[in-house]
């Protein structure tokens, strides 16, 4: 483990708390897409909302990574 750098805390507060603001763009969306009219926007509009959620699910396990490898570094 000693090839690993360290993360400062603070830093992966800061990822997990944009990847939230990520997650709720999506949801505004989302939102957007069940109200439009438009098929072709709603449909651009949600795959858009699928790429950042599988963005956010891939900064998630990266964060949770991170967060492991620190608690192990102090074991």
């Amino acid at each position: 483990m000693s090839d690993v750098l360290p993360v400062p805390i603070e830093e992966l507060k800061r990822v997990a708390a944009a990847n939230t603001d990520l997650v709720s763009a999506a949801r505004r969306l989302a939102d957007l897409a069940t109200h439009t009219a438009d098929p072709k926007l709603a449909d651009a509009l949600l795959g858009t909302v699928r790429e950042i959620l599988t963005s956010s699910e891939a900064i998630s396990g990266a964060v949770r990574t991170a967060g492991y490898l620190r608690a192990a570094r102090r074991s």
